[in-house]
């Protein structure tokens, strides 16, 4: 079988090996820094599992075309249906794109099982309440299962200083999962910059 996606040593190989039991990742960098082909793939690695809900939104749904355009490639296998774009796996496994482009975007999805969240572009949501709400509907019940957020981001943004303060960027170690002691739940955050993907530095 032909191998579509593999991660490069470093910082794409140790954020795809983050333990289930972190319950928010992040990855920041510039662009090719190959955090869109790293989130695909994290995606992937959870609709292995039986009936996964997963969930990609970016503030306004047009910019996650070249998004899409990508996931179909690596995800060949997947059925892609609907606007905004449904993957759905021989496994009952679906993967739903959408936005957070409205005021009421943020808790259009509460009531749903999501146990997988990939937020594009965290820093362009403007609040951290807001991002609560998104992730108040992260949750399974499924065996074999541990719900997980992933989140990618560039510098800068409306959202910037509160994205630097949640996952503590000043004061923790990229690379490092640490314990939040209000939520007792574990955060961790990688720095990658193009040097970390060869393939587009070739």
């Amino acid at each position: 079988m032909k191998t579509i996606f593999a991660p490069h040593p470093g910082v794409q190989t140790e954020v795809l090996q983050v333990d289930d039991d972190v319950k928010f990742v992040a990855m920041c960098g510039g662009r090719g820094s190959g955090k869109t082909m790293v989130g695909i793939a994290w995606l992937l690695r959870a609709s292995a599992t039986p009936g996964m809900t997963g969930l990609v939104v970016r503030r306004n749904h047009k910019d996650l075309a070249d998004w899409i355009e990508t996931a179909k490639k690596m995800m060949p296998h997947a059925n892609v249906t609907g606007k905004p774009a449904v993957f759905t796996f021989k496994n009952g496994s679906k993967i739903y794109t959408g936005h957070l482009s409205e005021k009421d975007s943020y808790t259009m999805y509460q009531g749903w099982n999501i146990s997988h969240l990939l937020v594009e572009e965290l820093t362009q949501i403007p609040d951290l309440e807001s991002f609560l709400k998104l992730c108040s509907s992260v949750r399974t019940t499924q065996e074999g299962l541990k719900s997980q957020v992933f989140t990618t981001f560039n510098p800068g943004g409306v959202g910037h200083s509160w994205v630097k303060s949640f996952f503590r960027i000043n004061d923790k170690k990229s690379g490092v999962a640490w314990k939040d002691d209000i939520s007792n739940q574990y955060r961790i955050y990688f720095i990658a910059n193009i040097a970390d993907n060869p393939t587009l530095m070739e």
